[in-house]
Order: structure tokens, then C-alpha cells, then sequence
């Protein structure tokens, strides 16, 4: 078991605000917890994560 995080999101990681950070964090209890397996859970990208925050649209 890894930390939990897509490829994407730690690759990212350096360039998301603090709030974005606490967004995947807090994602995290939901993907430890649907038996699903990671690569079917939605993936946070860099395209999709704004200035404004992780689930806005980007400016």
C-alpha cells in the first residue's frame, strides 16, 4: 500500500496551493475506503485544478 495518490497528483504535489493539498488529502479516506481498485477512482489532474481550487474550472 502506497500513500494513496495518483501519479498526477504527485507529480503536481510542489505546484498545488495548500488548499488543493488538503483537497487530495481529504479524498484520500474515501479512496482507502472504496474497495475499488485505485485505478478506476477518479484522478485529480492538472488541467482540472485551477488557481481557484481543485474543483473549479480553470480560468
Amino acid at each position: 500500500m502506497g500513500c494513496g495518490r495518483h501519479i498526477d497528483e504527485i507529480a503536481q504535489w510542489p505546484n498545488f496551493s495548500d488548499e488543493q493539498r488538503q483537497t487530495i488529502m481529504d479524498r484520500l479516506r474515501d479512496r482507502f475506503a472504496d474497495p475499488a481498485p485505485a485505478i478506476t477512482s477518479p484522478v485529480i489532474t492538472s488541467p482540472a485544478i485551477s488557481a481557484d481550487g481543485p474543483d473549479q474550472p480553470a480560468s
